[in-house]
């Protein structure tokens, strides 16, 4: 279950900033909030008239068991979102990104120097967050293909990959 929970983490760009004990304990603390939320929603709305009875103890339990489990789902929804939109972007913007690339080292540069450039001239977003990352990784004295075997799996897609089993070649 942390595997799974750690590569969408990682995917999403958030495997640095959030653990997935953290994810996981984050989407029980939203059910218990979400549990109270609709359990006070149904208090404050549940006034008898004098001789009428209220809702009972089971129609507390049933909403507020629906509130729990969506305040539960609700933080793997946002997680489902945020890739989404991560993987939308990554494809808006990789064919810039690969063109600076394509012309650095037509222009004589190095990979290396290519992706620096790429880097600097390029649109902020996932994909110069990820080629920043590499960099930096090459700086630290990891290899250029384990960098970049690296970005391919934490970005988990085929173009993505295709371009790094390229360049490793």
């Amino acid at each position: 279950r942390h595997s799974a929970v750690l590569t969408q983490l990682r995917q999403c760009g958030l495997d640095y900033t959030i653990s997935p004990a953290q994810f996981i304990a984050g989407r029980m603390v939203s059910a218990a909030a979400s549990l109270l939320l609709f359990c006070w929603g149904l208090a404050s709305f549940d006034h008898p008239e004098p001789g009428e009875a209220g809702m009972g103890l089971g129609a507390y339990l049933q909403l507020g068991g629906i509130g729990a489990l969506i305040g539960y789902a609700y933080p793997a929804l946002w997680l489902r979102d945020l890739l989404a939109r991560r993987k939308s972007e990554l494809l808006k913007t990789l064919p810039f990104y690969l063109d600076i690339i394509t012309l650095c080292v037509e222009a004589g540069l190095n990979m290396q120097g290519a992706m620096q450039q790429a880097v600097g001239k390029g649109p902020r977003g996932v994909l110069r967050d990820e080629f920043q990352r590499v960099l930096r990784d090459i700086r630290a004295g990891k290899g250029r293909a384990d960098s970049l075997r690296a970005m391919a799996e934490r970005l988990n897609e085929s173009t993505i990959s295709s371009f790094t089993t390229a360049v490793i070649q």
